[in-house]
């Protein structure tokens, strides 16, 4: 049974959320790590689910807006 990747489901919408951004402005994951100045496997890290500092969080939000 398939399901439905759009609804918030804890790290998973996280990880949604973060590629769908990136992938609307048409960034590789490493432009996004460049502008936002966070590593690329941290980038990955978030982009699977993974937990990260609220700051790090702030430097990709500043980045893609």
């Amino acid at each position: 049974m398939s399901k439905d990747m759009t609804k918030p489901d804890g790290p998973r919408a996280k990880k949604n959320v973060l590629k769908r951004y990136r992938e609307a402005k048409g960034w590789s994951q490493q432009v996004l790590a460049e502008k936002a100045i966070v590593s690329i496997k941290t980038l990955s890290s978030l982009e699977q689910g993974n937990p990260a500092q609220l700051r790090t969080f702030a430097k990709i939000a500043k980045a893609l807006d």
